[in-house]
């Protein structure tokens, strides 16, 4: 835990925080974040010692890929299992190759606008034809 100004750029402040929960004999994980100003790193060393603190932390750095296998394991008393195999189809042909590696905090409207663009325009990865706007409601679905 701690808040240093980075030597190169002045008013500018590294903020890193170390998650208590680790594997042993694994390194911890840190987070951390650049921030402007002294007041504002401060802020963010709070908020993030506080998610540690809650568990949320190692959350964070989970990515949407991540995520959607834990969903879709959530939903298997929900749902038939035909419906969780096109669930899992959907999410391993469309989400995970265009915005799986994105870390969950980094999922906002933006980026699931780019990836709806991305997907009517190019379609899947694997077979790079164009997609039907019905398609990405049932991706929006999911």
């Amino acid at each position: 835990m701690s808040v240093t100004e980075i030597k190169d750029r002045p008013g500018y402040f590294l903020v890193v925080v170390y998650d208590r929960v680790h594997e042993p004999g694994a390194r911890p994980r840190k987070t951390q974040r650049i921030v402007r100003g002294q007041r504002a790193a401060e802020k963010v060393e709070r908020d993030l010692l506080r998610d540690r603190d809650r568990g949320s932390l190692a959350a964070r750095a989970q990515t949407l890929a991540d995520f959607a296998d834990r969903y879709l394991a959530s939903r298997r008393a929900e749902v038939s299992a035909s419906t969780l195999d096109g669930y899992r189809r959907i999410v391993d042909r469309y989400v995970k190759p265009y915005i799986g590696h994105l870390r969950l905090e980094a999922v906002d409207r933006t980026a699931v606008a780019g990836f709806y663009s991305d997907v009517l325009e190019h379609g899947s990865r694997r077979r790079g034809i164009p997609i039907e706007p019905a398609t990405v409601e049932s991706i929006h679905r999911v």
